[in-house]
């Protein structure tokens, strides 16, 4: 074998073990995001969170409200609006630097494991634990149920009986006073 024909094939090699790494490395970049997915639109969808978010914009429309009956509202807001816009401003450089590291992460491997390894030995056991506990408790609440419907067909039973034995018993004579 020539050298150049010996190069060639450990060039075709190394590009074929760079398209597997390649593909696997889309593979569990696409696995995340949906994981990632996944979890952004539970919470988006937990009625619970909406519940408390529509709470709290109310409470602050409220607050909003009775902060600008206040003596003196329109000096407060101007002196408080240059903070607020540097909040904003902080916020949004922030989320760009997050979404920068989501990105990062999703790109590597390790984390892809981690984030594997995490769903598989916790979540997925909590996901069990909560499934056997929302069984039981329907188990335990058709139980109930059907107890239920049992006493009150006994108590009912109960009293048919009573008022059966007063009905067949003779009835007292009561003796006549003398005056």
């Amino acid at each position: 074998m020539s050298i150049t024909t010996e190069l060639r094939s450990y060039a075709d090699k190394a590009q074929a073990r760079l398209d597997d790494v390649t593909d696997q490395a889309r593979s569990n970049v696409t696995d995340l995001r949906g994981k990632v997915d996944s979890f952004v639109s539970d919470l988006r969808g937990n009625d619970q969170v909406r519940t408390r978010l529509d709470q709290v914009s109310e409470l602050v429309d409220d607050l909003r409200e009775q902060a600008e009956k206040l003596p003196g509202y329109d000096k407060i807001k101007s002196a408080v609006d240059s903070y607020v816009d540097f909040v904003k401003d902080y916020q949004s450089k922030v989320n760009g630097q997050a979404e920068k590291l989501l990105d990062k992460a999703k790109e590597n491997d390790q984390i892809n494991k981690l984030v594997d390894t995490i769903e598989e030995k916790v979540v997925k056991p909590l996901r069990d634990l909560i499934n056997k506990a929302d069984e039981a408790d329907a188990k335990a609440a058709s139980a109930a149920a059907a107890a239920a419907p049992a006493k009150v067909t006994a108590k009912a039973t109960a009293a048919r009986n009573t008022a059966s034995r007063a009905a067949k018993a003779p009835a007292k004579k009561t003796p006549a006073k003398k005056a």
